[in-house]
């Protein structure tokens, strides 16, 4: 019995190291699952900002794609405004350039821009006007119908 007694301190000390050991392996699962704890919430946060961005992405996808659409439809309405503009000033021009060739009071004068483009073609029956140019009368029915005419190659030009 003396021989197992002097065993029990060598006992109690493995024990005690087991014990310790123990202890501490708990104390670092705890430590690790409270990392895992808070890994998972970084996780659940950067999935959710993940979804985010990619709705984020998604719209700003579809307001480009709006916007390009946006930007061909204007920039076909701004030419086709802008050829219309063109075909108004050309009948502008027309109807000046008559005028200035039946009464030479109502051109007016041009502008220094205006002046070194070359002049627009007159009409043969423009070109000569009589000796003495007068008003014509709104009833005149002459004057009613060459201003019919150009607007009727005006709109003619403008559906075509």
């Amino acid at each position: 019995l003396d021989g197992k007694a002097a065993l029990i301190p060598g006992f109690e000390e493995r024990e005690r190291k087991s014990q310790e050991l123990l202890a501490a392996a708990r104390a670092e699962a705890k430590d690790r699952d409270r990392s895992i704890a808070e890994l998972s919430r970084q996780l659940s946060n950067l999935n959710q900002e993940l979804a985010r961005a990619r709705r984020s992405e998604a719209s700003l996808g579809d307001d480009l794609k709006r916007s390009g659409r946006l930007q061909e439809e204007l920039s076909a309405s701004l030419a086709h405004k802008e050829l219309a503009l063109a075909k108004a000033l050309g009948v502008i021009r027309k109807l000046e350039a008559m005028l200035g060739g039946l009464v030479p009071s109502a051109s007016r004068p041009q502008e220094p821009a205006a002046a070194e483009a070359p002049p627009p073609p007159v009409p043969e029956a423009v070109a000569h006007p009589p000796a003495r140019a007068e008003i014509p009368s709104p009833a005149d029915a002459a004057w009613q119908s060459t201003i019919t005419r150009i607007f009727r190659k005006a709109d003619d030009t403008r559906s075509s």
